[in-house]
């Protein structure tokens, strides 16, 4: 796994060519240590859709079989709206980066805590069901990885980050999904 610099205008995507599979997330896959090893992964926190083109401009461009992204909670306090145009210019870019490529989008995880209380308010919620339904749509039924469901996702002491089985289980969805 590789991580971004803090600084946004410094994030950039590359892989080798002994990677097949570029996997583009927020700070969520901090803790990723078990993807294949023809994948190569990117760690950005606090990475949004509005961030992609700019990362597209900087990356590498190469033969990849397959691009996934494991973002978009980071647009819960968001404009529907907006998010909606920032995943549409992301998907142009990538495209254009990465014209041969398959493009895979990973619907939002979400938990309750121990006390099965909502760790989202009602309108994060909603946002991110947006979000999520919009990706669908975006990716279609094929290249869209549904997100966990609620009960296989644990949170950190913080409420916000994956505990490290919950970021297995996302890594494992992706790959059940991509063979």
């Amino acid at each position: 796994m590789t991580g971004g610099e803090h600084g946004r205008t410094l994030w950039k995507v590359w892989a080798e060519d002994t990677y097949d599979t570029i996997v583009i997330g927020d700070s969520n896959l901090k803790q990723v240590c078990n993807a294949p090893t023809s994948w190569k992964v990117f760690c950005f926190p606090g990475l949004t859709f509005h961030d992609l083109p700019l990362i597209m401009e900087k990356s590498v461009r190469r033969k990849l079989k397959n691009l996934v992204l494991v973002l978009g909670i980071n647009h819960r306090d968001d404009v529907v709206d907006n998010t909606y145009e920032s995943i549409d210019k992301s998907w142009v870019s990538i495209g254009k980066t990465y014209p041969t490529t398959t493009i895979y989008a990973t619907g939002i995880s979400t938990k309750r805590n121990n006390k099965l209380s909502v760790t989202l308010g009602t309108l994060q919620m909603e946002t991110v069901t947006y979000i999520n339904d919009y990706l669908n749509n975006k990716a279609g039924n094929n290249y869209y990885i549904k997100p966990l469901p609620a009960l296989q996702v644990s949170l950190a002491k913080d409420n916000l980050h994956h505990e490290q089985v919950t970021v297995d289980n996302v890594i494992k969805s992706i790959a059940d999904r991509l063979n």
